[in-house]
C-alpha cells in the first residue's frame, strides 16, 4: 500500500499544462474561480490562460463536471485559431475526459508531425497513455521525443517521474538528475520527486538537500513542506519539523486544498505527542479529521487519534 506521502503527489510545473475542475458558485465570478483552480500555476502561464476569455475560462471549470461540453468550447476555440498551441493541448486533455482517447491521441499526432521539435505535444502524448495504463508506450513516446527535443528537460523529468512510479527508484534519480542539466531546467516539483526518492531510499542528507531546493524556488510549496517535515519527524527532528510546518499551519485556510491543512494537522499532532502534549495532539487531530475531505486519508487520521486517545 502507498503511504500517505507517497499518495499526495507533488504536481510539477511541467504537468500543470491543461484546465481541470468544477464549478462552484460560492467562489464569486467566472473569474475568480478560474484562478483559484489555477492557483497553484506559474504566473506566466496563469496570465497566458486567464488572457484567453471568459468563454475559455467557463470550458475549464466545466471540465470535472461536463468534459463533453469542455470540448465542444475548445473545439471551436481551435477552429478559429489552429495555432493557439495552449487550447489545442488542452483540447487533448478534454477529449481524454470525455472518453475520447483515441481522437486526443490523433490530435497529438498531429502536432507531432507537423512541430516534431515542440516538446509539448510529446510531452502530452506520454500523459495521455500514462493515464491509460499504457507504461511502456508512455516510456517509448518519451525517448522518441528526446530524439527531437534532446535539450528538454521537461520529456527527461517525465522519463524520471514514470520510472517513479513504476517502481524503478534509482533509474528515476538518473533520469531526473539529467533533467537538471537540460535547458537550465530548474522545477520546484522536480527537487521535491527528487527529495521523495532519495527519502525512500534512505538517503536523508540528499533528500535534505533536494527539499530545501525545492523551498528555496517555492517557499510557499505546502507539499514539499509536508513532506520534508514528515522526513524530519522519522528523524526525531521535532525542531527542524516544527519549524517547517509552522507556516502551513498559521496560513489561511481560504483558498488551499483541504487535504493540505488536514495533513499539516496530522503532522502536527504527531509532532505534539512527541513532546507529551497530548492535549494539543488531540485538538491538532480533531481538526484534520474535520478538514479532511480524502477518502485514503480518513485511516491514517483514524489510527493517529486512536494512538492519541490511548495515552
Amino acid at each position: 500500500a502507498l503511504s500517505p506521502r507517497k499518495k499526495r503527489k507533488h504536481v510539477s510545473r511541467a504537468e500543470a499544462v491543461a484546465p481541470a475542475g468544477k464549478r462552484d458558485d460560492v467562489l464569486g465570478s467566472v473569474e475568480e474561480q478560474f484562478r483559484a483552480l489555477l492557483r497553484d500555476w506559474p504566473a506566466e502561464a496563469r496570465e497566458a490562460r486567464a488572457a484567453l476569455g471568459t468563454r475559455y475560462q467557463e470550458a475549464a471549470l466545466d471540465l470535472g463536471r461536463r468534459p463533453q461540453r469542455t470540448v465542444e468550447v475548445l473545439q471551436e476555440m481551435v477552429r478559429e485559431d489552429p495555432d493557439a498551441t495552449d487550447v489545442v493541448f488542452d483540447l487533448g486533455r478534454a477529449l481524454d475526459a470525455a472518453e475520447s482517447p483515441q481522437e486526443a491521441v490523433d490530435l497529438y499526432a498531429r502536432c507531432i508531425d507537423r512541430e516534431p521539435e515542440d516538446w509539448r505535444a510529446w510531452y502530452e502524448l506520454a500523459q495521455l497513455l500514462w493515464r491509460r495504463g499504457r507504461s511502456e508506450d508512455c516510456l517509448q513516446c518519451l525517448r522518441q521525443g528526446l530524439d527531437h527535443n534532446p535539450r528538454s528537460g521537461h520529456l527527461m523529468a517525465q522519463w524520471g517521474v514514470s520510472l517513479y512510479k513504476l517502481g524503478r527508484p534509482r533509474q528515476a534519480l538518473e533520469k531526473l538528475y539529467l533533467a537538471l542539466q537540460l535547458d537550465a531546467f530548474d522545477d520546484v516539483g522536480l527537487y521535491h520527486t527528487i527529495g521523495s526518492l532519495h527519502h525512500e531510499t534512505h538517503d536523508v542528507d540528499k533528500a535534505r538537500r533536494a527539499y530545501l531546493k525545492a523551498l528555496e524556488l517555492d517557499p510557499d510549496s505546502a507539499g514539499t513542506r509536508l513532506d520534508y517535515a514528515e522526513m524530519l519527524l522519522e528523524r526525531d527532528d521535532v525542531a527542524g519539523a516544527k519549524e517547517v510546518l509552522d507556516p502551513l499551519l498559521r496560513a489561511s485556510r481560504e483558498g488551499a486544498p483541504s487535504s493540505y491543512h488536514a495533513y499539516a494537522s496530522y503532522l502536527s499532532s504527531r509532532l505534539h505527542m512527541v513532546q507529551d502534549e497530548r492535549e494539543l495532539a488531540l485538538l491538532a487531530i480533531s481538526r484534520a479529521i474535520e478538514d479532511n475531505d480524502l477518502d485514503w486519508l480518513e485511516p491514517t487520521l483514524e489510527e493517529q487519534r486512536a494512538a492519541v486517545m490511548s495515552v
